[in-house]
């Protein structure tokens, strides 16, 4: 049976797909099997230890496959799931959060952690688990390998970090949950000394977050109205080359 993209709720994870084609985020509602990173096991150990929910259990096997590896997998299924290293290095990033005053009050004061969300918008269903709220803000925690202001905006601004912060807020609001002013994101570095920086986007920065997920928005709309899933480009994309072109050879 075809799934109908118009039943699943939308979330910010999928709806950033469009900025990539509308066929990646028709087929990012499908389940995928796609293995999990470092990186990605790292930061579920930090926002487990940090924000609450998911248990983090040590796995004291020397592989992830094998028969010790699914007999373990399948005891602690929904916990977050590290070795020695990788348990001793989530702690010692989130120890680094919860020494950083302006990130341990955002954390902790007045405030609801990973709490799943449904509003609708325009009629249609949307869903989200902010990391962090309270009456008037939200926060996002993000483990990086650069915390520092001149590399982190950057790539906060390519990754959509100001979008993502926008759709919380609203969703929030849409919910009756909070009236959203004061969007944070709590970035902590992977590495030691685990340094760690709290950024506030300004409303400027909100706006055109806003502005940028409603261009998603109304491109999925179009997209389920119509069914229509295109990839990077419809029909031939012309291509020229220019006169003194360099032309590089790999060696």
């Amino acid at each position: 049976m075809t799934l109908d993209p118009r039943t699943v709720p939308v979330r910010f994870s999928t709806l950033k797909k469009l900025a990539q084609s509308p066929a990646h985020y028709r087929d990012a509602l499908e389940p995928h099997d796609d293995g999990e990173s470092l990186a990605l096991r790292l930061g579920s150990g930090v926002h487990a230890l940090l924000l609450g929910g998911a248990e983090v259990v040590v796995f004291t096997g020397k592989v992830r496959n094998g028969k010790a590896w699914d007999e373990f997998q399948s005891e602690h299924a929904g916990k977050v799931i590290l070795n020695q290293r990788e348990a001793d290095e989530a702690r010692g990033i989130a120890d680094a959060v919860n020494a950083h005053a302006d990130a341990y009050r955002l954390l902790t004061d007045g405030t609801k952690l990973e709490e799943r969300v449904t509003a609708e918008m325009d009629g249609r269903a949307i869903v989200g688990r902010p990391d962090a709220y309270g009456p008037c803000h939200v926060v996002d925690l993000k483990t990086s390998r650069n915390a520092a202001p001149a590399k982190f905006l950057r790539d906060a601004q390519w990754r959509g970090y100001h979008a993502q912060l926008a759709w919380y807020g609203d969703l929030l609001g849409l919910a009756g949950k909070a009236r959203v002013t004061d969007h944070f994101i709590v970035a902590v570095e992977t590495s030691r000394p685990y340094c760690v920086v709290v950024y506030q986007a300004s409303p400027q920065a909100i706006d055109i977050g806003r502005r940028q997920y409603r261009l998603w928005w109304e491109q999925l709309r179009a997209c389920e109205d119509s069914d229509a899933w295109p990839g990077y480009a419809t029909g031939v994309v012309p291509w020229d080359v220019a006169e003194d072109v360099e032309i590089l050879f790999d060696e």
